[in-house]
C-alpha cells in the first residue's frame, strides 16, 4: 500500500491520454448528432437544437484538444 503513494506519470502521458479521452470524446459526440439528425432531422426546431449544440460543444472540445497537443 505504501508505494501507490509514490505512484506518479510523466506530464507527456497524462496530457497524452487526455488528448485522447477528448478524441474518444468528440467521436462519440458526433456519433450521436449524426444518429440524431438522421432521425429527426424533419423537425426545423430540433435540427437547429443539434446543430447550436453541436458547433459548441464541438469547439469546446477542439479547443481542449489543441491545448493538449500544445502541451506537448
Amino acid at each position: 500500500m505504501e508505494n501507490l503513494t509514490h505512484l506518479s506519470f510523466p506530464i507527456k502521458t497524462i496530457v497524452t491520454l487526455a488528448f485522447y479521452v477528448f478524441l474518444i470524446v468528440y467521436i462519440i459526440f458526433t456519433t450521436v448528432f449524426y444518429y440524431h439528425w438522421q432521425s429527426y432531422s424533419m423537425s426545423k426546431p430540433a435540427t437547429i437544437t443539434t446543430y447550436a449544440a453541436y458547433f459548441t460543444l464541438t469547439l469546446a472540445l477542439l479547443a481542449l484538444m489543441g491545448l493538449a497537443i500544445l502541451a506537448l
